[in-house]
């Protein structure tokens, strides 16, 4: 998660405004649907963005994340299919 953070942050020199998320910086983030932490390898591939957040507003909000907050839906709606690599064969 550094390497596509705070590293590049630190690397252009923009720390103080890039990178992490504390007040006085630029809020651009991504909201999963799992937590990308703690799932397992194997649900990976069907880990998606629910929102998209640049410069601090919203770029894209997907119907079902949308529904939770009481707002609408923004930008494209894609549907997200994955043939897992993990799958066996039946």
């Amino acid at each position: 998660m550094k390497m596509m953070t705070s590293w590049p942050a630190r690397f252009v020199l923009k720390e103080d405004v890039l990178g992490t998320l504390e007040p006085g910086k630029f809020a651009d983030l991504l909201v999963l649907n799992k937590d990308y932490f703690t799932v397992p390898v194997e649900e990976l591939e069907d880990t998606n963005p629910l929102m998209t957040i640049v410069g601090g507003k919203i770029q894209m909000l997907r119907s079902e994340f949308a529904q939770e907050l009481g707002r609408d839906p923004i930008g494209p709606q894609l549907e997200f299919v994955f043939e897992s690599r993990y799958a066996t064969a039946q």
